[in-house]
């Protein structure tokens, strides 16, 4: 009977031996294939790169619909002596973009930050996904504060495991590095313009908003960030840029970030509503994104709107 509870003991314990090892390996491993991405293309990849290298002049950051409607090549084309990078990333929301700014500000600071909203932005939120930056949890103290207060007291105990830190990630870095490995890079500057589809049946879904609610913690964490990068010496430019679906334009949200901008002392550009964007199946990719062509005439847009505000 002893004999047995040994080999029990032996076996249990030579298991958590290997799982720990492999655990190891597994973050040793992804450790050092995901400085390896390319910086454009993968949301992985371009969350790595935005993070650890972008030190472009002029910074996009926000949603898909960010990275879908500014053509970065198109505004430094515009306004020539400043360097662009796109840093819009799919399915990204508030913390992750506001965690996004504040961890660039810790490296460097660049002249513009192009922070584009939704309407709802500063609204009370569904729980958002954060597993793009679990892999930074032990090397950046900034995400770990983030990831603390968002995910729970817990969830240190839960990083402890490589393999749940990069449980949502390791797919899409291999993709990313071995596609890199096999098949030439054409940097677009973290543009992801969605193609033309002329075929595109879209219905209508236009939203009339009444009331609302901001969420304190949000405007809470905007306010700061705000001030951060004022004090910084950035130029920050909060916009809403044009969608194929229709909001009222006047309504709780856009005023309530309208205001706040103005308290806060930094320019609200509502594009929202840019004519020809509407219902113009011509510039829309789905109801939410626009298209490439639609990407073109709006970046042209908001390069001019720019010019004003920055005097060039």
């Amino acid at each position: 009977m002893k004999r047995e509870i040994q080999k029990i003991a032996v076996t249990i314990t030579a298991t958590i031996i290997a799982f720990w090892l492999l655990d190891f390996g597994i973050g040793k491993f992804f450790d050092t294939m995901i400085s390896h991405m390319p910086p454009d293309g993968e949301r992985v990849a371009k969350s790595y790169f935005a993070l650890h290298r972008v030190n472009a002049d002029m910074l996009i950051i926000g949603s898909s619909r960010a990275e879908t409607a500014y053509d970065s090549r198109i505004l430094m084309d515009s306004l020539p002596g400043l360097s662009v990078y796109n840093c819009g990333g799919d399915a990204q929301e508030f913390y992750y973009c506001n965690t996004l700014i504040n961890c660039i500000l810790d490296r460097y600071t660049p002249q513009v930050i192009v922070w584009d909203f939704k309407e709802r932005q500063l609204g009370i939120p569904p729980k958002e996904n954060l597993s793009l930056i679990y892999p930074y949890y032990w090397t950046n103290s900034y995400i770990r504060q983030v990831l603390d207060r968002h995910e729970g007291s817990s969830f240190k105990y839960i990083m402890q495991l490589n393999t749940y830190r990069y449980n949502a990630t390791a797919g899409r870095i291999l993709r990313s590095v071995f596609a890199s490995q096999t098949a030439a890079q054409s940097s677009t500057l973290g543009f992801g313009g969605r193609p033309v589809n002329r075929r595109i049946t879209l219905t209508p879904k236009d939203f009339k908003i009444t009331d609302g609610e901001l969420d304190p913690d949000i405007v809470r964490e905007f306010k700061a960030t705000v001030r951060r990068i004022k004090h910084a010496g950035s130029k920050l430019f909060i916009v809403i840029s044009p969608m194929y679906d229709e909001y009222n334009q006047d309504n709780f949200y856009t005023r309530e970030t309208s205001q706040l901008c103005q308290e806060l002392g930094i320019t609200f550009i509502d594009d929202s509503h840019l004519e020809g964007f509407t219902h113009n199946k011509e510039y829309a990719f789905d109801n939410y994104h626009i298209n490439i062509n639609g990407a073109e005439v709006f970046t042209r847009h908001f390069a001019s709107q720019l010019k004003e505000y920055l005097g060039k």
